[in-house]
């Protein structure tokens, strides 16, 4: 079931790129966009990266790598099932809806419904922790409590969709909730989720044990206890002040500085395992009592995965250092309403979690050796860095030439920068549907009647 997941969310990514692309295109084109509001095009697509795409990844990923990392067997296949009929029904739904008219009727009601799987994969994976046999780890903890984050993330979901549809015009109430939801879903939900996945798998890729877990436990707890008060840290001063914005700043500094902690970990651990992650070496076993060694093809995976997971910690770095800025209140106000929202916004979406998201999923894919090396993965990786990349620069560009202006009047002229960001989001594109034609041709490979291989081999985070 875990692979299904993975099929759909791979075919939302390449949906929300092409949206992505059509919004940089109206800037050049207006007529892009077929006289469709360029804000509800916007909602859409920021709707189907966030559900269609990288929850449902992480999701699929979670429900695969979570039971083997407990030793549970608890059976949640009808849960799943159930689940990803409900997601890919909400994401579609989503989509239209947005697209066509915004904050709805119609467009709450698949938010609802997708909001209902939230509580679905929540009991799944409290059904799966139930029956654990293994002691619980790093990666672990991080699986779990990345869920519970989802679950509190609901509350700001019902507070935004229930201002927007009632026309509420209590502002404040409405960016409390917006901060708060975004805070919790990025950091807590996709972070945390993201982390538990390469605690337990980096380690199998890199052919050696995590560099430290109790550098690890120290990560995750200072994350999970920081997350939820950090979201004042992003309120406006004018809503959030005195004490509360002290507590909001300590937070947040405290999750940058958790994520800094995570990049030193996984970075070392890559470090330490590079010549098993370059395929120089045989596969050792992990070592230890009762650890089963390491399987040759997931390492040789791991050749191809590294890349991805290189580029999602730096990003991850440079985000942290962002968090740690915008304490600053001068660097903070400065910010505000410019294109550095949306620079930080892609770049924890896509140049940490999508990119962490790819890891993962290319370091768990197991089949044709010569599809491996010479499969279309070679090829979109420099697709999407240099996309991606590009892109988060463009993006970053536009919001210091915003600052410039703020501060000395001068009104920038911004055709130069509309055209290169359309140029590299093309890239990102076509490195994203590259990635997925890949993946499925991949799929269809191994998943013939004679000399079929597990698609997903089994995994252990231990």
């Amino acid at each position: 079931m875990s692979k299904r997941f993975v099929d759909v969310s791979l075919v939302f990514f390449a949906i929300s790129c092409v949206l992505g692309l059509a919004l940089r295109a109206s800037f050049i084109w207006p007529e892009v966009l077929a006289g469709l509001s360029f804000a509800n095009v916007r909602h859409a697509h920021s709707h189907v990266a966030y559900f269609g795409w990288v929850s449902l990844a992480i999701m699929g990923l979670i429900y695969h790598v979570l039971p083997t990392s407990t030793e549970s067997d608890e059976q949640v296949e009808g849960l799943s099932t159930v689940h990803l009929a409900l997601g890919t029904i909400s994401s579609l739904g989503a989509l239209v809806t947005f697209a066509l008219a915004g904050y709805s009727m119609g467009s709450g009601m698949f938010s609802m419904i997708n909001m209902a799987t939230w509580y679905i994969f929540g009991y799944a994976v409290y059904r799966i922790l139930r029956s654990r046999k293994a002691p619980i780890s790093p990666a672990v903890a991080a699986m779990a409590i990345s869920a519970i984050f989802l679950l509190l993330a609901s509350v700001g979901v019902l507070a935004i969709t229930t201002t927007a549809m009632s026309r509420l015009e209590n502002l404040a109430l409405r960016e409390v909730a917006l901060r708060y939801y975004l805070n919790v879903f990025d950091e807590g939900w996709f972070g945390l989720g993201v982390m538990g996945l390469l605690y337990a798998l980096v380690p199998r890729m890199a052919g050696r044990e995590l560099h430290s877990r109790s550098l690890a436990w120290v990560q995750v707890g200072m994350a999970a206890v920081a997350i939820v008060p950090a979201s004042l840290a992003y309120v406006s001063s004018g809503i959030i002040a005195g004490p509360l914005a002290y507590v909001g700043a300590a937070a947040a500094g405290a999750v940058a500085v958790s994520e800094m902690l995570f990049v030193y970990n996984i970075g070392r651990t890559i470090v330490e395992g590079r010549r098993n992650l370059l395929g120089r070496f045989p596969t050792p076993a992990l070592g230890g009592q009762g650890r089963p060694p390491l399987q040759t093809g997931i390492v040789q995976q791991g050749r191809l995965g590294w890349p991805f997971l290189v580029m999602a910690l730096v990003a991850l770095a440079v985000k942290a250092l962002l968090q740690l800025l915008y304490l600053i209140p001068v660097l903070a106000q400065l910010s505000t309403g410019t294109q550095l929202e949306v620079f930080y916004l892609h770049l924890s979406l896509l140049g940490f979690t999508s990119m962490a998201a790819l890891a993962v999923i290319t370091s768990l894919m197991s089949g044709d050796r010569r599809a491996t090396d010479f499969g279309l993965a070679t090829r979109a990786f420099p697709l999407l860095a240099v996309g991606i990349g590009g892109m988060l620069l463009t993006l970053l560009a536009g919001g210091v030439e915003e600052i410039l202006s703020k501060l000395t009047g001068f009104v920038p002229e911004y055709s130069l920068t509309f055209i290169a960001a359309f140029a590299l989001a093309s890239l990102a594109t076509a490195g994203a549907l590259a990635f997925a034609g890949y993946y499925f041709v991949q799929r269809r490979r191994v998943t013939r009647p004679k000399g079929a291989q597990r698609w997903f081999p089994s995994t252990s985070g231990r």
